[in-house]
């Protein structure tokens, strides 16, 4: 019996060392995959915060429009505070800010949290991306509590990091080298694609788009029935958590695009769900993209892309932020500073914010009797965001391969259907430039490459180019 116990014994430590050595072989291998990133800066802040005593005052958290907004370093200094954190995290939904805000939450204990809403947050699914930039940063404690919490079974497998960063065996070295020089220079950041780390969750980049350049993108529709439950309970959950230990809560939208606005339907009713949700559960709620006079001093120039501010941005939407802070814990009215509703704030704008193409569909027309190189018909419909007195005209040039200036195709005209005859071989430019009739505003600028022509694209339901072709007789 004692042999048969012992055998027994033998199997179960024998399983156990194996379990141990594989683990331990595939965090090694998960380490050494792991390729550099924005979190290895917040941790390494993190690790400074514990030294110092473990304190942070004052956090934002929520998705990436929240980290490239909000520069703790302005809110420590304007405000007298300690120590601010950013805790946005790219395509974050509401139930990893849950899981997020409870892990900060326990290890620091602010006395003040500002949770970034958005229509996407409250409509979109989740996103995988979003979920594991928020596993990377959480504690250990955090980590278990998310992993059998709020990730999904399916989403186990990308924890482990030997699995998640399996395609980066051929970059090892790369990794390794790059790994160590931050360590050597206390995380010193260096862009990445243009991006770099400010310090304490802030991340930004200094590119700025030129005003009327952002393209067409992020086109939402709001209604009742587009609410995720999913995300509603956590947000529930985030305001639960903060009201349970005394934490006072700011919602608050971050700016976007211009653009963007316009190609939100139902814009006013997501100010109306997040304002009635706010005064239900007893906090403030701010929409940036309503602040007054936005036009005059948030240009399409402080946007780094259609969604998020640029460094310069960001200087300009934190000192509103912390004069808005101010205003609050002083009592005074905060409404002074928004429009009443969207329509308030789109009245002001004079300008067509973006032109882009609806759709566009590609026929190459090779050995075309009277052509001397093959060419191709381009059937477009043109789109453009704009306020119902503006009545738009657009105008089509080339620049074609090896040219330096653009080509007009069209003039100036206010068809929205186009026909165009263009090259079915080689590289060139579309621009289609848009303006509205009034003196001194911008136009809007929309550029396509050969090959997005070619390949074409359909946003929208519109199919008949009969009906296109019959429409327009300009090419």
């Amino acid at each position: 019996m004692n042999r048969v116990k012992g055998k027994k014994i033998k199997i179960i430590l024998s399983a156990v060392i194996t379990a141990a050595v594989i683990a331990a072989g595939l965090h090694i291998l998960g380490n050494v995959l792991t390729p550099p990133n924005f979190n290895m800066h917040i941790v390494n802040d993190l690790k400074k915060v514990d030294a110092s005593g473990g304190k942070i005052d004052m956090m934002f958290i929520g998705a990436s429009r929240m980290y490239h907004s909000f520069i703790p370093s302005v809110f420590e200094e304007e405000l007298g505070i300690d120590t601010v954190f950013n805790f946005g995290a790219a395509n974050a939904a509401y139930s990893g800010t849950y899981y997020q805000l409870k892990d900060m939450v326990e290890r620091y204990n602010p006395s003040r949290v500002i949770i970034g809403v958005t229509m996407d947050e409250l409509t979109d699914d989740e996103w995988l991306r979003g979920k594991l930039v928020i596993w990377d940063r959480l504690s250990t404690g955090g980590k278990l509590q998310y992993f059998f919490g709020g990730l999904y079974v399916e989403d186990w497998k990308y924890t482990l990091y030997a699995y998640r960063f399996r395609e980066e065996i051929t970059n090892i070295s790369y990794n390794l080298e790059e790994k160590a020089r931050l360590e050597a220079t206390d995380y010193a950041s260096a862009p990445t694609d243009g991006f770099y780390y400010g310090g304490k969750g802030f991340v930004t980049s200094d590119y700025k788009i030129p005003q009327g350049h952002i393209e067409i993108n992020g086109g939402r529709e709001f209604t009742v029935e587009s609410i995720n439950s999913r995300a509603v309970e956590y947000l529930d959950r985030c305001m639960e958590l903060c009201r349970n230990r005394g934490i006072e809560v700011i919602l608050v939208t971050p700016p976007t695009s211009m653009m963007r606005i316009y190609n939100m339907s139902g814009y006013q009713e997501v100010v109306d769900y997040y304002t009635e949700y706010a005064e239900k559960n007893g906090a403030v709620f701010y929409d940036l993209n309503l602040l007054k006079d936005r036009e005059e001093f948030l240009t399409d120039e402080e946007m780094v892309d259609y969604n998020h501010v640029n460094s310069r941005g960001a200087e300009i939407i934190s000192d509103i932020m912390v004069q808005l802070i101010k205003a609050h814990d002083a009592g005074e009215d905060t409404s002074v500073f928004f429009y009443p509703d969207v329509d308030s704030m789109k009245a002001d704008v004079k300008r067509i914010p973006a032109v882009g193409c609806r759709t566009i569909v590609w026929e190459k027309n090779e050995g075309r009797e009277g052509y001397e190189n093959a060419l191709g018909t381009a059937y477009i419909q043109l789109i453009s965001m704009h306020n119902d007195d503006i009545i738009p005209e657009y105008c089509i040039e080339i620049l074609r391969s090896g040219e330096s200036e653009y080509e007009s195709l069209t003039g100036w005209t206010g068809d929205e259907n186009i026909i165009l005859e263009l090259p079915a071989d080689g590289t060139f430019t579309l621009r289609i430039r848009a303006r509205g009739g009034i003196p001194g505003e911008p136009e809007a600028v929309a550029e396509f490459s050969s090959d997005t022509v070619r390949n074409g694209f359909d946003l929208s339901e519109y199919q008949d180019l009969e009906s296109i072709a019959a429409d327009n007789a300009l090419c």
